[in-house]
């Protein structure tokens, strides 16, 4: 079982210790993961612009996103619970986004296979994606959604999944896209072309009332599910 250590420290300056040197280490909570299980269902969700980036860099605060989408975007996480997402996306956030959920911050501020507690619901982690989620099972977590920036959308999609033959199968069962009438031109790629080869777009007609006024067309752009094939 892993082993928790508890240090009661106070993290309240979350970012600048997110940020800190190797002496921070030594104060968060160090939880060793060795165990193997089943994973939750896992959702990435972005906003692409309509000439397919992320972000124009990696300090984008994401104004161009409509206000719409980012309500969605707070209603869907918070209805699934737990989000993991990068380093420095996670020090972007204004801190009255981090409520409500659970946070699962990927960093190498801390060593390899393990998670570090920062505070009831921000949590450190430097893990193989298919190991932290046979984790995250473990402890009962039944959906995660993967938040970004670029590097965990592509850990998460190319990573081998622990199956048979260990093919890399890929992490992620379904996938929200919210394509803004915005163009960038320039700046960080999503990687569509390999979402469209592996997975299937659902049409709004053949998912529930409820999920389907979440898809479609809107004034701002269009909002796709894609499910793995």
């Amino acid at each position: 079982m892993p082993v928790i250590i508890n240090t009661h420290q106070d993290f309240s300056d979350i970012k600048a210790l997110l940020g800190g040197g190797d002496a921070n280490k030594n104060k968060v909570n160090v939880i060793s993961v060795q165990e193997q299980f089943k994973r939750p269902k896992t959702t990435m969700i972005s906003a692409i612009s309509k000439d397919g980036f992320i972000a124009k860099d990696a300090n984008d605060k994401l104004r161009w996103v409509p206000k719409e989408d980012q309500l969605w975007f707070r209603k869907k996480t918070i209805e699934i619970g737990h989000l993991i997402i990068g380093k420095k996306t996670f020090d972007i956030l204004p801190k009255k986004a981090l409520e409500h959920r659970t946070y699962w911050v990927y960093t190498r501020k801390i060593d390899k296979g393990h998670v570090a507690v920062l505070d009831e619901n921000i949590y450190l982690v430097n893990m193989e994606p298919a190991e932290f989620l046979q984790y995250l099972g473990k402890k009962g977590t039944k959906h995660v959604a993967i938040v970004g920036g670029k590097a965990i959308y592509d850990l998460f999609l190319h990573s081998a999944s622990l199956g048979r033959n260990n093919q890399k199968t890929g992490l992620i069962d379904e996938i929200y896209l919210s394509i803004v009438n915005h163009t960038l031109q320039t700046g960080i790629k999503f990687d569509l072309d390999f979402v469209q080869k592996h997975f299937i777009e659902v049409k709004s007609k053949d998912v529930a009332d409820s999920e389907s006024r979440d898809l479609g067309k809107f004034e701002w752009g269009e909002r796709v599910k894609y499910v793995r094939k």
